[in-house]
């Protein structure tokens, strides 16, 4: 393992988990003096004030509790006037009691909230006595957690996702299953998947060495992305099950672009005449050549800036609409094989 300022590096095999600060709530341990050096501690030592977990595998509703045993040295009674959590998202604090005679122990338990986090999961307790030192105790309780289940990205489509594919353009996602002492990974390969797209797994599971006590195993899936219908947002939902229970649901993204993208989608006609640019891009390579243009909007016109293909056209707009003409639509024709017209909408402003 190697430490970097602010998060992690886990490695497992040929698998590297970069582990980011989970919680980003500031302690209050500088609001109460420390002890002096070299004295010592009358209810709890130094080191026995912070417990580290290590890495472990998270998942929904996982607790990790951790016990600091409280002890009286002191010829007089220590009273417990508060204790207070500042860090209540990452987890909870009880106190088995709150006034300690001579001699006495207390347990004050700190029990992480580890769930589906994902880097290092931090709890800060702070124990307010009574003590005429008026010391300090803070409890520091923390892990890394690695999620029981999660999916990365691994490749995408080259390029823009165009409506005409001859092959739906297809994404890859690896599938990370990790597992400790309480609780062994889940087997990959008794996971379905579902999908309204058509979605697959790419070979078994690989098995990664257990390192830090934590025993790792991952997936690739691939998923065929749709291009039917028009251009725009996709959207589609992947779960991944194992016999009746959804273990989890990945999002899965895209955009299906035209043939040729036009910019501006719309155009605003200002009063009097004026010149508007409209730009023509090639989005599946394929030279194409602007061949005329309509439109049926009186003092409305354009113009190509050349005859040739190519993959940009830039197109003149020439606007000065008549009287009561509020909406309407420029028709582009071109010889591409695929996108032979566009049709871009236009609003006059008085």
């Amino acid at each position: 393992m190697i430490a970097f300022p602010g998060r992690r590096t886990i490695q497992f095999g040929a698998i590297v988990l970069f582990a980011a600060s989970g919680c980003r709530e500031e302690s209050s341990a500088a609001r109460r003096p420390t002890p002096n050096a070299g004295s010592k501690p009358a209810l709890i030592a130094e080191a026995d004030r912070s417990h580290d977990f290590g890495v472990v595998a998270s998942r929904p509703g996982r607790r990790s509790p951790h016990s600091y045993r409280l002890v009286n040295t002191t010829a007089n009674v220590v009273n417990l006037l508060n204790v207070i959590n500042y860090k209540t998202c990452c987890g909870s604090v009880h106190a088995e009691k709150l006034r300690l005679a001579p001699g006495e122990s207390a347990d004050v338990e700190v029990t992480l909230h580890l769930d589906d986090k994902f880097g290092d999961v931090v709890n800060e307790t702070e124990v307010v006595t009574d003590l005429p030192s008026n010391e300090s105790i803070m409890l520091r309780t923390s892990a890394t957690a690695v999620p029981s289940l999660r999916v990365e990205s691994v490749t995408l489509p080259d390029g823009p996702v165009l409506p005409v594919a001859k092959q739906a353009p297809r994404a890859a996602f690896r599938v990370f299953a990790a597992g400790d002492a309480s609780e062994p990974p889940i087997d990959l390969d008794l996971v379905e998947l579902h999908s309204t797209i058509r979605v697959e797994w790419d070979g078994p599971k690989q098995e990664s060495p257990s390192e830090d006590g934590v025993e790792v195993q991952s997936r690739l899936f691939h998923a065929a992305l749709d291009t039917a219908g028009k251009p725009g947002d996709r959207r589609a939902e992947v779960l991944m099950r194992k016999g009746s229970n959804v273990l989890l649901r990945q999002v899965v993204d895209w955009k299906v672009v035209p043939p040729i993208t036009v910019a501006p989608e719309m155009i605003i006609l200002k009063s009097g005449a004026h010149d508007y640019r409209v730009v023509l891009k090639s989005q599946d390579q394929q030279a194409f050549r602007v061949t005329r243009v309509d439109c049926e909007t009186l003092g409305v016109r354009g113009l190509a800036s050349g005859d040739e293909s190519a993959l940009t056209q830039v197109l003149e707009v020439k606007g000065d609409p008549k009287p009561g003409a509020k909406r309407g639509v420029v028709s582009i024709f071109t010889d591409h094989p695929t996108m032979s017209k566009i049709e871009i909408p236009f609003v006059a402003l008085d």
